[in-house]
């Protein structure tokens, strides 16, 4: 029996999601994610065992509430828990907040309880991943990473389309370290989720089979070769083109081929200062560039700063990859 005086801390970063290699499923599987783990925001949280009740203290108190109890019941535990929040990534702004604290909480929750962490069924559990894997593999791996996608339903594939499907790793690699992320976190409406984010995917402009093979190819052929030599203008290039292809498959969905207008004038500035690469985070308002060294790094976000200052208002954030994934850290 674990002592009760034990307790586990897990920090998570947030991620980047980069876009989608096949948004409709012309290629017999839908979406397809690109993301990159970054170590800026990051969610951390401490949970110790009680006799009984649970206490949750810090930010997104409730989130976490409802969250024990879906862990309680799935791991059949009867006990009282303690959680400590101690920091969080803002939610419904494209960088996988939900996905992150779900993770971290039911990663600490296993590890109190001496049992095996399961991040894909820790997923399932919470309902996490369903479109995208890049929050799993972030959250598990770190670095950059694809998913496979979903199947697309046929006689012979429901099965694997059952609810609860998290698309699988195919793609991990390490972000040379001196890569950095400039991330613009516009003061505009925040992207969509829930019901929300089912209702745009229906809305989407229908993706030309040639956009879609375009996208792999440009993955396959350029964006991957880039990150394994350590080719930061390749692969920015190659990044930005994909984000301008599935930027307009979700033109109709999001209004545009950025969610806002802030948001594509904070990427066109980006682009003119000398960002290798830029583009949206999921549904925003996150955006980001990429770029090297401390004056190229500086020119971006006065870039950014603009931007901001003249419309909507705003936080600039520099981070580097985080290449490791979750921390957990188990006291005593």
């Amino acid at each position: 029996m674990t002592s009760d005086n034990r307790t586990v801390t897990v920090e998570a970063g947030a991620r980047l999601h980069l876009g989608f290699i096949d948004p409709l499923g012309g290629s017999g599987r839908r979406y397809g994610s690109l993301g990159v783990a970054i170590r800026r925001p990051f969610f951390s949280l401490t949970a110790e065992r009680m006799k009984r009740g649970v206490s949750v203290k810090g930010p997104s108190g409730q989130r976490v509430r409802n969250l024990v109890r879906i862990y309680k019941r799935y791991f059949e535990y009867t006990g009282g828990l303690r959680v400590t929040v101690h920091e969080e990534i803002p939610e419904h702004i494209g960088l996988g907040s939900g996905t992150q604290m779900s993770l971290a909480l039911g990663t600490a929750f296993a590890t109190l309880l001496e049992q095996e962490v399961n991040i894909q069924e820790l997923a399932k559990t919470t309902g996490r991943g369903e479109v995208s894997g890049v929050g799993t593999a972030t959250f598990e791996k770190g670095g950059f990473v694809i998913d496979g996608g979903i199947p697309v339903p046929t006689e012979d594939k429901d099965a694997k389309v059952a609810e609860g499907y998290v698309p699988s790793l195919l793609f991990h690699h390490e972000v040379p370290k001196d890569w950095v992320f400039i991330v613009a976190l516009p003061n505009i409406p925040r992207g969509f989720s829930g019901t929300a984010e089912e209702q745009a995917f229906s809305r989407m402009s229908p993706a030309q089979a040639e956009e879609s093979n375009e996208i792999g190819r440009l993955v396959l052929m350029q964006l991957l070769p880039a990150l394994v030599e350590d080719d930061i203008i390749g692969f920015g290039r190659a990044l930005t083109t994909i984000q301008r292809l599935v930027g307009d498959c979700f033109a109709q969905a999001q209004g545009g081929r950025f969610a806002n207008p802030v948001i594509a004038t904070c990427i066109t500035a980006m682009l003119e200062a000398g960002a290798y690469g830029a583009g949206q985070s999921s549904w925003g308002p996150a955006c980001y560039g990429l770029s090297r060294g401390s004056t190229a790094v500086m020119a971006i976000k006065q870039a950014i700063s603009r931007v901001l200052d003249a419309t909507s208002g705003g936080t600039i954030i520099t981070t580097q990859a985080n290449n490791y994934g979750a921390r957990v850290i188990t006291s005593p």
